[in-house]
């Protein structure tokens, strides 16, 4: 049986104490892990513990509750919260409520009352656990082959052949919207939405609005069974097209047919040793209209187009690997122009020799391994051995035959094979804890890697 865990977060000794005797934990599926007496020792508890319920007084020394269910609601997992206080004014209710809070339990705390939060606190937590089981089953079917099954699954789940889709990505924390039939976050800050009608773009502007800095990605039309993978990655660039186009809240496709021949023409003139006609064609990339002429994927195709041309002193560094690295490295598509044409006029071609440094090897071999579910800047590591980005990167494909980032990711998918087979985490939970932020991105590698869905695997070799 599964036990849920709580922490106690007040003050107040006996009231911690008659919390603890006077409630029925087992009964419940609880247990209390934890009691801390201020609010930053409880965040910190949160951080760094898997925690299911936290029961929080609103008056601590240092750091409130309410301070506290502000930090936790930035949380890309945050736990279900019952505010205990001392306090019966409707101001400290309302605040508490923006936070998403559970239940509001006034002291001298009432046993029956907290049961009863604590009872629909286990039914949230057990709802969303089944949710997520429907979620991740419904990813792996999507993205594998088995096209019978996955309408199988969307008939018995009364899922829309013809859904709307909705992708949000928000910079404070990963927002939900009602009405969907099925969500699902996708990485850092960033949801899927399938609605069986189409939402309203009001509504949606609201929400953007409300939570801004934030971006929403739609389709103009339904998707299809068929059709549904390829149109939520459209839908998960267009919601990334603020990159490209700032200040608007709902971007829609548009046509790239433009960017892609630039694109084109950027290989071809890579190709044939063309510096400067590559240069003019980043030069006219700086013109206002073009920016509509792009979309993320085909920012991200261009910049490592050319970071990995014979134009550019390699560096795994200036590889883009997510739609978050963009953000990340740039505030906008105009400097990552700034920058690949900055990089062009004064980087020439070189071929440093190389020479043997098993040592440095063995400890950049070391990091990787040490570090690998760490978001790991090429840049840094570099400087922390004391070599330029190029020079390190060199010594390792030297030295292994292999990239970086590729010897990385063999890191990265060996361990996943080790959680799937070893133990009973969800897939989301296996790529963050590897070091993939983005769920599709993982699913993607995975099955390029092995052959196989994560889930596939699974069921293959357990």
């Amino acid at each position: 049986m599964t036990m849920y865990s709580v922490l106690i977060a007040d003050d107040e000794p006996y009231s911690v104490e008659s919390i603890k005797n006077n409630i029925d934990w087992q009964s419940l599926d609880l247990e209390v892990a934890c009691s801390v007496s201020n609010g930053a020792d409880a965040l910190a508890y949160i951080e760094n513990h898997d925690v299911d319920i936290v029961l929080l007084d609103v008056n601590m020394p240092g750091m409130s509750g309410l301070e506290v269910c502000q930090h936790i609601a930035a949380l890309d997992r945050s736990p279900q919260i019952i505010i205990i206080s001392g306090y019966a004014e409707f101001s400290y209710v309302q605040k508490a409520l923006q936070f998403n809070v559970l239940g509001y339990c006034l002291k001298p705390v009432n046993n029956s009352e907290l049961t009863l939060c604590l009872q629909k606190a286990v039914r949230r937590i057990t709802s969303a656990k089944t949710l997520q089981d429907g979620q991740e089953q419904f990813l792996d079917l999507l993205y594998s082959e088995d096209t019978e099954g996955f309408k199988e699954f969307c008939r018995k789940n009364n899922m829309t052949a013809n859904p709307y889709i909705v992708v949000i990505k928000s910079y404070a924390r990963s927002l939900i919207l009602d009405g969907a039939f099925f969500t699902h976050v996708l990485g850092h800050n960033l949801t899927l939405h399938l609605f069986s009608h189409a939402p309203s773009l009001d509504s949606l502007r609201r929400t953007a609005v409300t939570n801004a800095p934030c971006s929403i990605g739609i389709m103009d039309g339904v998707s299809t069974l068929s059709t549904l993978a390829e149109d939520i990655e459209q839908c998960t660039a267009n919601a990334y097209q603020s990159f490209l186009q700032p200040g608007r809240y709902i971007y829609g496709s548009h046509d790239v047919t433009s960017g892609r021949r630039t694109v084109e023409f950027a290989r071809y003139a890579i190709k044939n040793n063309a510096r400067n006609e590559l240069l003019n064609c980043l030069n006219a990339l700086k013109e206002p209209e073009a920016l509509g002429q792009f979309d993320i994927r085909l920012a991200v195709k261009l910049a490592n187009l050319i970071t990995t041309s014979r134009f550019w002193n390699a560096s795994d560094d200036d590889y883009i690997y997510s739609f978050d690295d963009l953000y990340t490295k740039f505030d906008s598509f105009s400097e990552m122009i700034d920058y690949l044409i900055a990089g062009i006029s004064t980087i020439l071609e070189s071929d440093t020799s190389a020479h043997g440094n098993n040592l440095l090897f063995i400890r950049i071999i070391s990091k990787l391994n040490d570090c690998y579910n760490q978001n790991l800047n090429f840049t840094s590591l570099a400087e922390e051995f004391s070599v330029s980005p190029s020079q390190l990167s060199k010594i390792f494909k030297r030295e292994s035959g292999k990239t970086m980032k590729q010897y990385l990711t063999d890191v990265r998918i060996s361990k996943a094979k080790e959680f799937l087979l070893n133990t009973n985490s969800s897939i989301l939970d296996i790529g963050m804890s590897i070091g993939f932020t983005d769920y599709y991105y993982f699913l993607r590698v995975f099955k390029k890697e092995t052959g196989l869905t994560p889930s596939e695997f699974r069921s293959r070799n357990v």
